[in-house]
């Protein structure tokens, strides 16, 4: 979507003109007035040539944007800078000084300017007072803090909103103080793992919501979910080869809605468990039994009636019902991570047709 330079600028100052106080008088104003942010040329052809993807409310008051601006892609975080080192693979390099991408992202609804008390007298004082060219290290004073980074767009697609969350996700692993789980260190790379590998484009919002839970139980049912998505497509694929077929997604749609079909969730883990590591499935089952001891003689039948069931425990409530809470659940997260990567990687490439 193409952007005029003039337009973009006046919409930033109408938001700023919104908060002057009332009462005070000989200040120019209007939309009329010439005022504008200097940009050089080549920031002043981002204004005009990029493209904001998206704009996703990932956790509360935290907004993040995907860019595209020609063949160049950018991820913008409405937060302060976390680091100047890539939080993630596909991470290039920080942007934020980028006036002409910083324009367009401060014109746009969903970033309004700060309200502190003392705001309106200072606008008055510093901005509708004369008109001007303003730096951005100004404008950007009355606004809340935005950090942009460019991102290579063959490893994190700016057009698709997964982009969204997995960059988020990355910004978040690298400072682990900011998450309400106390994740190990293994853990979260295993959880980097799904954002950055194959898995990512089809689970980044599941798996976000399980990296930014509150309660571990909320965490294992998230990371249970992206398993889940997977149950139908053994039997979908084995249909598919049977007769001609459409798209897999078509197909998924018309057996549930028109033949009300779904796989058992147990048979259908099972299944899938049988395509992992064995000693991958069997640690994932000694998570959550940490009593059993040695083999068993069907891993993968073991593995998902207690996943399955575990699951059940969170999602449900049954009356004389154990409380699942004393588990290892940063351990079983992890493996389950780790089942989600092994599988995905099968997977994935039949997902998209």
């Amino acid at each position: 979507m193409g952007r005029n330079k003039i337009e973009t600028h006046r919409a930033i100052f109408e938001k700023l003109e919104k908060l002057l106080p009332s009462g005070i008088t000989g200040l120019t104003i209007g939309s009329n007035v010439k005022r504008y942010i200097g940009t050089s040329a080549d920031e002043a052809k981002s204004i005009q040539n990029c493209t904001i993807n998206h704009a996703i409310r990932c956790l509360p008051g935290k907004i993040a944007f995907s860019i595209s601006d020609n063949h160049r892609a950018y991820i913008a975080f409405t937060e302060p800078l976390a680091s100047t080192a890539p939080a993630m693979r596909g991470f290039v390099s920080q942007a934020s000084d980028n006036a002409g991408l910083m324009a367009v992202i401060l014109s746009l609804n969903e970033v309004t300017p700060l309200a502190d008390l003392d705001i309106g007298l200072k606008l008055a004082d510093q901005v509708f007072g004369v008109t001007d060219s303003y730096p951005l290290s100004l404008i950007r004073t009355y606004f809340p803090s935005i950090d942009i980074w460019e991102v290579d767009p063959l490893i994190l697609n700016p057009t698709d909103p997964a982009t969204v969350y997995r960059a988020y996700a990355g910004r978040l692993a690298a400072q682990p103080s900011l998450l309400r789980l106390e994740f190990t260190p293994n853990t979260l790379a295993k959880l980097m793992q799904v954002f950055e590998g194959t898995a990512g484009p089809f689970v980044a919002e599941t798996a976000f919501r399980a990296l930014t839970a509150i309660h571990w139980e909320h965490a294992y049912l998230e990371v249970y979910r992206c398993i889940e998505r997977l149950y139908p497509v053994p039997r979908l694929e084995a249909l598919r080869s049977a007769v001609a077929s459409p798209s897999h997604a078509k197909l998924a749609s018309f057996v549930e809605n028109h033949l009300d079909w779904h796989p058992r969730e147990e048979p259908a883990l099972k299944h899938l468990l049988s395509l992992c590591t064995p000693t991958l499935v069997e640690s994932a089952y000694k998570s959550l039994q940490p009593s059993a001891s040695g083999s068993t003689a069907d891993v993968n039948d073991t593995a998902a009636r207690t996943i399955y069931k575990t699951r059940n425990e969170i999602a449900h409530f049954r009356s004389g019902q154990p409380s699942p809470m004393s588990r290892s659940w940063d351990s079983t997260v992890g493996f389950l991570c780790e089942i989600i990567d092994e599988l995905y990687g099968h997977y994935g490439s039949i997902l998209t047709t």
